[in-house]
């Protein structure tokens, strides 16, 4: 079996495999929030295999096509996720897991991704909403330059 052919989700357990994608310098400073979202994620019984582009050695990026399921925390994750989605059929899940009840859903998210293999391009927040338009009216007693 070679090692860069991911087997189905849940064949070795309920502990789910992820990578995460997109953890740069620049999106993510050496702070220690790449080991944090790695904590997040262990706490989730879930298992970081890689981790791109911080903290993880050529070996660990090797095992990518184990993952059950890719978490892209920046858009510099979306380029490496299609294409592990297309070469091992690995589903992605965008999002970080910032405040409790973002971070309970992303890995819901995760579980569910890994699951039905689809991918979940919504945020962990929730559903993006539109805007609510409301006409702009003038403010009563006030001019262009706040005099009437």
């Amino acid at each position: 079996h070679d090692v860069l052919h991911g087997a189905p989700a849940g064949s070795r357990g309920t502990r789910l495999r992820v990578n995460l994608l997109g953890a740069t310098p620049l999106d993510f400073s050496l702070t220690g929030n790449v080991a944090g979202m790695k904590a997040f994620l262990a706490s989730h019984g879930m298992e970081t295999l890689s981790c791109w582009a911080m903290e993880s050695s050529l070996d660990e990026m090797r095992l990518a096509g184990l993952a059950d399921v890719n978490l892209v925390v920046s858009a510099a994750g979306i380029p490496p996720a299609m294409e592990l989605e297309r070469k091992y059929g690995t589903p992605y899940v965008v999002g970080t897991p910032v405040g409790r009840r973002a971070a309970l859903r992303l890995a819901g998210l995760l579980r569910l991704g890994a699951g039905t293999g689809k991918s979940r391009r919504e945020r962990a927040q929730g559903p993006v909403r539109r805007p609510v338009r409301r006409p702009m009216g003038r403010l009563r007693g006030s001019g262009a330059y706040g005099t009437s």
